[in-house]
């Protein structure tokens, strides 16, 4: 049984601002094959349910988000589901309290950018990764999506494609976009797909040609869904 079926709303909340931060077990890939295997080694017999949306830009309405959450694990028993996300506690990555209280494994793959780009190089690396059981950092030149010179998706995001048996999109950036179109034009198996159209953070400074707070995946999932491209599941 779901732990949040069990627990008044009152209390679940409580838990999840009280919840003590985990010490994740962190490797290191030099390929995205590396880390998909690392999966499999990890969590043998386990599917895995991936988040993506947006990070350092944030939400505007980021309880709707994990109230939207809550209501979706309850398809996902943690039995048999772990969940991964970008392993940073930003934006998205602000829902690995909630999983973790609601009985979840954690996951996280990133980009070796997370090491390089530190503010504080001092700071433990584990205490970037709060409330995540497992890390996986791929040797990465950038952040992820789509390499707009050779068209090839970065090491980092084809390692979050390579794992994905179900996948969910709260709004979402380029990396968040180029990430759904791949796993969209899988050939080997149809990944289950669900986007919910949440808004960034409206206190960031869009830039002068942005007229909305959308984001790019939102704009790349409308226009696949107009074009009923095929290949993969459109679930809402």
């Amino acid at each position: 049984m779901v732990l949040h079926r069990l627990l008044p709303s009152a209390l679940l909340t409580a838990l999840i601002l009280f919840s003590v931060p985990l010490k994740a077990d962190i490797i290191e890939a030099a390929t995205a094959q590396e880390a998909i295997q690392q999966f499999k080694v990890w969590f043998p017999g386990k599917k895995v349910l991936t988040f993506v949306g947006f990070s350092g830009k944030g939400y505007q309405d980021f309880e709707g988000v994990k109230a939207e959450v809550v209501e979706i694990m309850e398809h996902y028993p943690p039995s048999e589901w772990i969940v991964n996300i970008g392993g940073t506690p930003d934006g998205i990555g602000g829902l690995y309290p909630l999983l973790k209280n609601l009985g979840y494994r954690t996951t996280g793959i990133v980009s070796q950018q997370v090491v390089v780009e530190r503010e504080n190089p001092d700071r433990p690396l584990v205490e970037e990764f709060p409330y995540v059981d497992k890390v996986v950092i791929v040797a990465d030149k950038g952040w992820g999506g789509f390499n707009k010179t050779s068209l090839q998706l970065s090491p980092t995001s084809r390692a979050m494609v390579g794992v994905i048996d179900s996948m969910m999109a709260f709004g979402g950036g380029s990396v968040g976009r180029d990430e759904m179109i791949a796993a969209m034009m899988q050939t080997h198996k149809t990944i289950p797909f669900q986007f919910f159209p949440y808004e960034m953070n409206h206190s960031v400074k869009l830039g002068k040609h942005r007229k909305h707070h959308r984001g790019e995946l939102s704009d790349a999932y409308q226009a696949l869904k107009d074009r009923r491209q095929g290949g993969f599941s459109l679930l809402k």
